[in-house]
């Protein structure tokens, strides 16, 4: 997925997902693409969310900054 700001001051951010055979989302990236090659800074680094399903449930997420989030999922 591709963001796109007008204007040419701020890079396009994009958004790669990765998914399991039944569509749901396991990991999510953002970055920017620079000369043909997707990039990351360290901010951005720390954002790549991970995403946990149990029985096709979604259950938990966690970033690599190490916040994580588990019983906002919880019912």
């Amino acid at each position: 997925m591709r963001e796109n700001t007008p204007g040419g001051k701020v890079d396009d951010r994009l958004r790669y997902f990765t998914m399991d055979a039944e569509g749901n989302i396991l990991r999510r990236t953002e970055g920017t693409f620079k000369n043909g090659v997707f990039e990351q800074d360290d901010a951005e680094r720390l954002r790549t969310e991970q995403y946990a399903f149990a029985n096709g449930q979604y259950v938990a997420a966690g970033r690599f900054d190490g916040k994580t989030d588990v019983l906002g999922q919880m019912n």
